[in-house]
């Protein structure tokens, strides 16, 4: 397994500790990077944040909402603007507004 495979590998593991009560959409691509505060997905210009869900779990960080959603630059391969689109406990409201704008 060459360093990418790993880095990879040791992304979507850490990713599925924080969504492992949610059905991620297939459509939706992992673009989680161990660094960041929680693991995040890319679908139709859209960057999803999925916080940890044991909201006073240490792994939350201190997050009002467990799912933020920002826009994603493709070119730069990050959020657009520093700000969130939306932010909600939701992940129903978040799948209906992605996949409908």
């Amino acid at each position: 397994m060459n360093i990418a495979d790993k880095t990879l590998q040791q992304n979507l593991e850490w990713s599925e500790e924080y969504t492992k009560d949610l059905t991620i959409p297939k459509e939706w691509e992992n673009v989680s990077y161990k660094n960041d505060l929680a693991p995040s997905w890319y679908f139709n210009g859209w960057q999803i944040y999925i916080h940890h869900y044991e909201k006073d779990s240490p792994l939350r960080e201190g997050a009002e909402f467990r799912f933020c959603v920002m826009v994603y630059d493709e070119e730069e391969q990050c959020t657009k603007y520093p700000e969130e689109y939306f932010c909600t406990n939701q992940f129903d409201l978040v799948k209906n507004i992605v996949f409908s704008l």
